[in-house]
């Protein structure tokens, strides 16, 4: 609760000064779509570290250009629909994102790669590790 006590006195503290400095602050400063992008940012790139929001941050960025180059070009999608699906890809692919990685990595990107990470290394130090030498002596031949 303290670090959200701390995030809270600095989103505070930045929207007074972002009044401070516009002189004019209204609710459609800041929209929905752009907390819903924060929000996707920090979720993708994971929340337990601290490079998984920025590589959320750079992934929430280039998203939207990405599925606005790849709709147009799909020849499958009627030309009629492509338009109007080009207008909603930044946010159905948000979404389905977001879907995607709560479902197969709710840790995020970084805590995927900390996963993989420790399998190959338990994998790799696990054959190291291996006794050489003599079997010990089964006890019920003996």
């Amino acid at each position: 609760t303290m670090a959200f006590g701390i995030s809270a006195f600095y989103a505070g503290t930045a929207g007074s000064l972002f009044g401070l400095a516009t002189g004019f602050v209204s609710p459609d400063t800041f929209p929905v779509s752009l907390s819903i992008q924060l929000l996707v940012g920090a979720v993708v790139g994971g929340l337990a570290s601290i490079p998984g929001p920025l590589l959320g941050a750079i992934f929430a960025y280039f998203l939207p250009i990405e599925s606005n180059q790849w709709v147009p070009s799909q020849a499958w999608i009627p030309a009629q629909i492509a338009s109007t699906v080009k207008n909603a890809g930044p946010a159905v692919s948000y979404g389905v994102v977001l879907i995607a990685i709560m479902m197969f990595a709710p840790n995020g990107i970084v805590g995927l790669v900390n996963s993989g990470y420790a399998a190959l290394n338990r994998r790799l130090r696990g054959a190291s590790d291996r006794e050489t030498g003599q079997m010990p002596p089964d006890p019920q031949t003996v």
